[in-house]
């Protein structure tokens, strides 16, 4: 993981500038939303809600009726 002198990390500036497709790039690629810069602050306090609802939604899946499995390096 690459960040600059203050922490942040590239899902950081994807989510400061609310790029969709930069944030969903990064999060499919396993980027940690909870990774603090300097100053405590998560890339997940900036990413749109809608963002991470579709986001979420994709790392839940259905095996049968009875089983969710759930990706855990999506978060």
């Amino acid at each position: 993981m690459t960040s600059c002198g203050q922490g942040n990390t590239p899902l950081h500036y994807a989510a400061r500038e609310s790029c969709r497709e930069a944030i969903t790039l990064f999060l499919k690629h396993g980027s940690c939303i909870g990774y603090m810069n300097r100053f405590n602050e998560p890339p997940i306090a900036q990413i749109p809600t809608n963002t991470l609802l579709e986001h979420f939604d994709n790392c839940v899946q259905l095996k049968d009726e009875s089983c969710l499995l759930y990706t855990s390096r999506c978060v």
